[in-house]
């Protein structure tokens, strides 16, 4: 009797622990997790989406009730075993979605994905999920996994090395702001099948070096914004990319401010559309390799190169292009560039050329050899700020369609003559600023300038202190309403001829000479001022100006007092009508020999 009843004590026992091993063994669990509770009674999301049943669920070695959300009664780190059962699922799309107390995660061979396609978004935005463990993923059938880790802030590392990757299609997101990201094993992960990389790495700040040698991309179509914002990543090779499908490569390495080179070299980019901000701000970029480089459907560079400004050099002569017509920007801002080659580049079908070279201030030389334009438009600021450049040769240059041309030439500090004269200007309509700002420019030809279209010619050569030709020949200036400041501070200027202008839409005249101090002579005789509105201090400054015909203009249009004169020299001569001469006549020193012409 004493042995019957310990042999049942014994069995009890042994029972007891083989039940409580059942509970508490991890084999019988399809995940294990850790969750963080900042508060006492804190009501804490476990699982967004639920892909099946949860069979059993211990928290803190006590099972509890499946549940979604638990009230964990004390502060700290809790863990949670889970039993769910997902064989019908296909899908764990947005399993933990918007968890953000998650920290840790390992999955067991129970949790069985043999089936499941879809792993986009699971792991979204779990902010706080610094580990995971997913070597018992069965990842055969999966053919997305885009955004699977966006906005997971504290996540260091992640092992895709035992990913079944031949049917996978979508990578597109995947870290996307993954902040604390340093290492990712990518060891025989296929991308074979894959069109979307696009942002995979986006914000990833932490990264300094990524392997994608195992990456073959004969399929890929997106690269878009792939590293935009690794701002510690020094290098990445993707030299062996297949590239003859990516349509879409923006942004691709945007705000990479720590990378130092890239080789494009014997790319085959056959279908790819856009390199819009592709380099925007890699300023520390200092070699990009572009030789043999075929991209015949490429149509857009929009701010390419904005920013990088550590490169000094740029070779485009072997960048082979066909479709291209926006240029906008493409280096702006390469402040140690010195020298661009341009040469064979096929510019015909462009048509934004608009801050192309802006504040490039070390441009030093650009080739332009058999660079030639067809239907451009767009020419505003193209060099402005090119504080270096001493000369340029645009003789290849066919400007028909050309609708804007203001600042093109502004800031230009150090260059000396300009010959414009092949430049056909029908159709521009802003000239505005044009060559404000180029301090040592001496010569300029404008020969022949048909500018019927254009009715802004404000500063046009404003601050041009060195100036001392213009040839300004044939200038049509017919639909011009304001010549504001057109020659301002030109204080070189001796002499111009203005007798082509067509003056009979200018409604303002004021500063259009002011500063012109070494300015002798200037006949104005042939101005129509029938439209004449303002011409407040026209001629102020001009302290060596001796004799001035402004005979054609009249004053009916012009206010009672009008400050046009300062500081002229003490004899003259000066032809005006009547009425204007009342109005201004306190401001013509005595010396003076005045003509009133009727």
């Amino acid at each position: 009797m004493k042995k019957s009843i310990f042999d049942v004590f014994i069995f009890l026992l042994i029972f007891t622990y083989i039940s409580c091993y059942k509970i508490y063994d991890d084999n019988d669990y399809s995940f294990k997790a850790t969750y963080r509770s900042d508060s006492e009674n804190e009501s804490v999301p476990l699982i967004q989406k639920l892909p099946g049943e949860i069979i059993k669920m211990v928290i803190d070695d006590e099972e509890v009730e499946p549940c979604t959300t638990y009230t964990f009664s004390k502060a700290g780190i809790h863990t949670v075993s889970v039993l769910i059962d997902i064989s019908s699922a296909t899908s764990l799309y947005q399993m933990f979605k918007d968890i953000k107390k998650l920290e840790s995660i390992i999955f067991t061979s129970k949790f069985n994905t043999e089936n499941i396609t879809n792993l986009s978004w699971m792991f979204y935005s779990c902010m706080s999920l610094k580990s995971i463990d997913m070597s018992t993923f069965n990842t055969k059938s999966v053919t997305t996994i885009s955004r699977m880790f966006y906005d997971c802030q504290s996540l260091v590392s992640v092992d895709f090395s035992n990913f079944i990757t031949t049917n996978l299609k979508s990578i597109e997101g995947l870290f996307i702001r993954g902040y604390s990201l340093k290492s990712v094993n990518f060891d025989n992960f296929d991308t074979t099948s894959v069109t979307d990389m696009g942002s995979i790495f986006f914000n990833c700040r932490s990264l300094k070096s990524i392997d994608l040698s195992s990456f073959k991309t004969p399929n890929l179509i997106s690269a878009k914004s792939m590293f935009y914002g690794c701002s510690k990543l020094t290098s990445i090779d993707i030299s062996h990319f297949e590239a003859q499908n990516i349509k879409d490569m923006d942004s691709i390495f945007n705000e990479c401010t720590s990378l130092t080179s890239v080789d494009f070299s014997n790319m085959n980019f056959k279908k790819l559309d856009s390199l819009n901000s592709a380099f925007y701000d890699c300023s520390s970029l200092e070699y990009i390799g572009l030789k043999n480089v075929n991209a015949p459907s490429l149509t857009t560079t929009n701010y390419m190169f904005r920013g990088c400004s550590s490169l000094k050099y740029i070779d485009f002569s072997e960048f082979k292009v066909q479709k291209i017509w926006n240029m906008f920007g493409t280096f702006y801002g390469c402040k140690s560039l010195t020298s661009i080659n341009l040469s064979n580049f096929n510019a015909y079908t462009v048509e934004r050329m608009d801050m192309l070279f802006s504040k490039c201030e070390k441009l030093k030389s650009i080739n332009f050899n058999n660079f030639r334009t067809g239907y451009v438009y767009e020419m505003f600021s193209m060099f402005e700020g090119c504080t270096s450049l001493t000369s340029l040769d645009l003789s290849s240059f066919r400007t028909d369609y050309v609708e804007d041309m203001q600042y093109m030439f502004g800031s230009c500090t150090s260059l000396t003559s300009l010959d414009l004269s092949n430049f056909k200007v029908e159709n521009v309509s802003i000239m505005s600023f044009m060559f404000k700002g180029c301090t040592s420019l001496r010569e300029v030809n404008l020969y022949n300038w048909n500018a019927k279209n254009c009715d802004d010619v404000i500063e046009m050569f404003s601050g041009c202190t060195s100036l001392t030709k213009v040839n300004l020949t044939n200038f049509n200036t017919v639909k011009a309403t304001s010549m504001y400041g057109l020659f301002k501070g030109c204080s070189s200027l001796t002499s111009i001829d203005l007798s082509s202008f067509n003056t009979k839409s200018i409604t303002v005249l004021s500063y259009m000479f002011q500063g012109c101090s070494s300015l002798t002579s200037l006949n104005l005789s042939n101005f129509n001022t029938d439209k004449l509105k303002s011409m407040i201090r026209t001629f102020y400054d001009c302290s060596n100006l001796k004799f001035l015909d402004i005979s054609s203009f009249k004053d009916d249009n012009l206010p009672e007092t009008i400050e046009v004169f300062n500081d002229l020299p003490n004899f003259g001569e000066l032809k005006i009508k009547e009425g204007l001469y009342n109005k201004i006549k306190e401001q013509i020193p005595d010396g003076w020999d005045i003509s009133i012409i009727e």
